[in-house]
């Protein structure tokens, strides 16, 4: 692992929770079950992030495949061929 990235909670907020949520209150008197039930599934959801205090997201990581062998036997690592 090179390194990892925890999403920032804006990015929930701003960019998704604050979209998604007047959109999802507008789904609760959809005349499919299934809507309203998934509706109110994501209505849950924001407010379960919203009282978890940055208790949990999304963390993104970086990582480096293990040196494998090419079919003439060489190994590769960090881009750079190196013969046995």
């Amino acid at each position: 692992m090179l390194t990892t990235y925890t999403l920032p909670q804006e990015a929930w907020v701003t960019g998704y929770y604050d979209l998604l949520e007047p959109r999802a209150k507008a789904l609760l008197d959809h005349p499919d079950a299934a809507v309203r039930v998934f509706a109110a599934e994501t209505l849950k959801e924001i407010d379960i992030f919203r009282a978890s205090n940055e208790s949990y997201g999304y963390v993104f990581y970086i990582l480096q495949r293990a040196e494998q062998p090419d079919a003439a036997g060489a190994f590769t690592s960090r881009g750079t061929l190196q013969r046995r």
